[in-house]
């Protein structure tokens, strides 16, 4: 249970079910994937490459990091284009 000591006499707020079963989730998926890398699994420290630390040459990878990664697996990142931006802004104006 996630609960903070709220300020005069408000209630703690507490994480809804679904939230703390995601929460549950992500943290065994890094646990996995952070022993497979740290096993040597080839496909997992290629899902590694994602991380932004990972050409640091004293990068050791963390239960943090291995929960960055799965947290993030479902993220599409959309590069943004300046021309579609300005063509878009153009036809706002319009």
């Amino acid at each position: 249970m996630v609960t903070h000591n709220p300020p005069n006499n408000r209630r703690a707020y507490q994480l809804p079910e679904f939230v703390k079963a995601q929460q549950a989730l992500h943290r065994q998926q890094a646990k996995t994937l952070l022993a497979a890398y740290i096993a040597g699994d080839a496909a997992v420290q290629e899902e590694f490459k994602r991380h932004p630390d990972i050409d640091k040459p004293d990068f050791q990878p963390t239960l943090l990091d291995a929960r960055m990664l799965v947290s993030s697996s479902g993220i599409v990142v959309r590069r943004l284009s300046l021309e579609k931006l300005k063509n878009d802004a153009e036809n706002l104006l319009k």
